[in-house]
């Protein structure tokens, strides 16, 4: 079965959700597992690193609060233009079966899944 996606010629954080075929998605059905059979067949170490993985959203959300204030402040009165948040952060991976990181940009882009 071909997995590919046809190439777009917009950049692939602007293109949006991918387009499947109807093999395509029943497969991604088929193999789909739920979510406590993943935690039951994981590792015990993995298991218990998950609250220190997911600790550091607190400290993301601080960081990403204290930069907003800072440009809602700062950015007029050194007549800077402010940045679009949608501009600097792409949160897509939900969306796509296969991704991969761009280390110019750090988005996640559709690829080809073999």
């Amino acid at each position: 079965m071909n997995l590919t996606i046809p190439a777009r010629s917009k950049p692939c954080y602007k293109q949006g959700p991918g387009v499947f075929s109807p093999e395509q998605l029943s497969e991604h059905r088929r193999l789909r597992i739920s979510s406590w059979r993943h935690i039951w067949n994981a590792r015990l170490l993995v298991i218990l690193s998950s609250p220190v993985i997911y600790a550091c959203v607190l400290p993301f959300l601080l960081l990403d609060a204290a930069v907003a204030v800072y440009q809602l402040v700062c950015f007029p009165i050194y007549g800077i233009p402010k940045v679009r948040r949608d501009d600097c952060l792409v949160f897509d991976r939900g969306r796509n079966p296969g991704f991969k990181s761009t280390p110019a940009t750090g988005s996640f882009c559709l690829t080809e899944m073999a």
